[in-house]
């Protein structure tokens, strides 16, 4: 639990510069299946002394519905704590898959004095020395989505490993432990994205007979992941099944139908789009796949701690733990999985959502307050 004192010392330090104010809690927004939780009533102040956060979120890579849902959703919760007095309204940066901008964009919030800074990182490592210089002036840093190494922050995220590990254990069952597969990752070089291909590789190197054809990038995009398998599967006239991670599994299925090959297994996702295709496979000769959500409504569950932390506000105890980089982390559990038995539920569920739309969700008002002592 060293790490987890370092954070709290961390979090003492803004405290002491920030003047915290103090809230009842408001009534929960509601989770998916909406896209966004509802508006919530005003909360009525407690007469502690107020301060008002400015907050900046610096966000990596962008262009994907994955990215663009998560900065909708940081906007509309941040529209809530600004009713209710908490924050100014979020500034959000975006700098693509250049990390040397996203330092730059960081670098100006610590310069501009803010409060707070989220960050979905594009890197492990490279980010640490300005995180430091914005925990050296006092500024909560709070990343989210993605992992960084700094041990001195917090990291809100999903479990990637216990995540990817149930997908590709339920691939690898299905295919009887044997085959030949493609693996089909994100956006190369993203913490998450190695994340997830070693969580892969901690499945697939239990079954010796599962043999790997060749790996292709996908980007976390639908039409990119289609166009990588499209250049790739015309050298692999047998293709037993596509380990891969949600986003661009659409983008696969779409690649072998317009080859005229058969779809093999893969293991799934949750974008409405590929529920639907998912359905008509079913329908037509019982294809089967399993996908767990990946709420981009992370984003939004990192600005509700992010807040209640610099208002004070102090973890319960085994609420935090560490990662395998030791970085202490609040790991969020997703809410849905989805398998042929509650595909139709799901799709009905969902039927006034795009197909691009991910089904999304985050911690609501309640959830975020029992957190806290």
């Amino acid at each position: 639990m060293k790490k987890t004192i370092s954070l709290i010392l961390t979090i003492a330090m803004v405290v002491a510069i920030l003047a915290a104010c103090t809230t009842a809690p408001a009534p929960a927004p509601a989770p998916a299946p909406a896209p966004a939780p509802a508006d919530s009533a005003e909360s009525a102040d407690t007469g502690s002394a107020d301060k008002v956060f400015k907050v900046g979120m610096s966000n990596g890579y962008f262009g994907t519905q994955w990215r663009t849902q998560m900065s909708e959703n940081l906007d509309t919760l941040s529209a809530e704590y600004v009713a209710k007095g908490w924050m100014e309204p979020i500034v959000q940066q975006h700098a693509g898959p250049d990390t040397n901008l996203q330092v730059q964009h960081i670098k100006s919030f610590i310069t501009d004095d803010f409060d707070i800074i989220l960050i979905d990182p594009n890197s492990l490592d490279a980010l640490n020395p300005v995180i430091d210089e914005a925990l050296a002036k006092g500024i909560l840093v709070v990343a989210f989505d993605q992992p960084v190494s700094n041990q001195n922050i917090l990291v809100v995220q999903t479990n990637y490993t216990d995540w990817q590990h149930r997908q590709c254990q339920w691939l690898a069952d299905y295919m009887g432990g044997e085959g030949d597969y493609i693996l089909l990752s994100g956006n190369a070089g993203e913490a998450s994205n190695i994340q997830r291909i070693e969580a892969s590789m901690d499945i697939i190197n239990n079954y010796p007979g599962l043999v790997q054809l060749t790996e292709v990038n996908g980007g976390w995009d639908q039409a990119v992941a289609q166009q990588a398998m499209a250049a790739a599967i015309p050298s692999f006239p047998n293709v037993d099944g596509i380990f891969g991670q949600d986003c661009m599994m659409l983008g696969a299925i779409n690649a072998f139908q317009a080859a005229g090959r058969t779809v093999p297994p893969m293991t799934g996702e949750t974008m409405i789009g590929f529920l639907k295709k998912w359905k008509e496979l079913k329908d037509a000769y019982g294809w089967e796949t399993q996908g767990l959500t990946n709420p981009p409504g992370i984003g939004a569950t990192a600005l509700g701690i992010a807040i209640r932390l610099a208002q004070g506000k102090e973890f319960k105890d085994g609420i935090i733990e560490n990662d395998k980089n030791g970085v202490p982390s609040f790991f969020y559990t997703v809410r849905h999985m989805i398998n042929n038995d509650n595909l139709e539920e799901m799709l009905e569920l969902w039927k006034d959502m795009p197909d691009a739309w991910l089904p999304d969700e985050w911690a609501t008002e309640d959830e975020l307050d029992a957190l806290f002592k």
